[in-house]
């Protein structure tokens, strides 16, 4: 009898422990998820100064879509949701956080009537405008940079071994190949979408060159 009692005490001490356990994993999850939606809240009010609702959402795993040699952060996975301004019937800007952890990571605004792209790496206070985005090739081919439509399709145009999920990505630019070389470029890519591609620039200011992978083609 006194063994019995023992295993009863025992289970339920197992789960009166279990459910606080839980009640506390739920208490953080509750807490994390509303200190980032404060955070976003706060951020669309600064930046849009307008009232904005959010919309659709899509899961993104950047490390299947992207080279993993291109990664530039280790994201499981992260949400993407619309942002509509005012009463503007197209999404106008992009939130992205983190899934696990509900952390709010990225943010991008589309002002498709100044064709101007702006984007914020909120974990590095880096944010970049990038204009006259409707020269851009993929402008069109995507409804004008619909995020959403992006991240659900894996087989867009920019599925190239060497683009990242977000941010900077040197890549070689044409050869030449009377000479063999070619000239060192980057691209900054924002889920995955290139929106500016420059030279890089070497310690002497110059551009950087570099042997193209085939080399020169020789005359025969």
């Amino acid at each position: 009898m006194k063994h019995l009692k023992l295993t009863l005490f025992s289970l339920i001490a197992l789960f009166v422990s279990a459910t606080m356990l839980v009640s506390c994993s739920e208490d953080n999850e509750t807490t994390t998820n509303e200190t980032t939606n404060k955070n976003v809240d706060s951020f669309l009010k600064s930046f849009y100064s307008k009232d904005y609702t959010l919309g659709l959402s899509a899961k993104v795993n950047p490390n299947s879509q992207i080279s993993a040699l291109a990664r530039t952060a280790s994201l499981e996975e992260v949400e993407l949701t619309e942002v509509f301004v005012d009463n503007e019937t197209k999404a106008r800007g992009y939130i992205i956080t983190d899934k696990n952890t509900g952390e709010f990571l990225y943010f991008i605004d589309v002002d498709r009537d100044s064709f101007t792209l702006t984007s914020l790496d909120v974990k590095n206070s880096d944010q970049k405008t990038f204009n006259n985005i409707d020269d851009i090739y993929d402008y069109f081919s995507t409804d004008e940079f619909d995020f959403i439509e992006i991240a659900l399709n894996e087989t867009n145009s920019t599925s190239t071994a060497d683009r990242r999920f977000w941010g900077w990505q040197s890549h070689p630019g044409p050869c030449d190949h009377s000479t063999g070389q070619s000239t060192l470029m980057e691209t900054y890519y924002v889920v995955g979408i290139g929106v500016k591609t420059r030279k890089v620039v070497g310690l002497d200011g110059g551009d950087v060159i570099q042997p193209c992978a085939g080399g020169a083609l020789l005359d025969d």
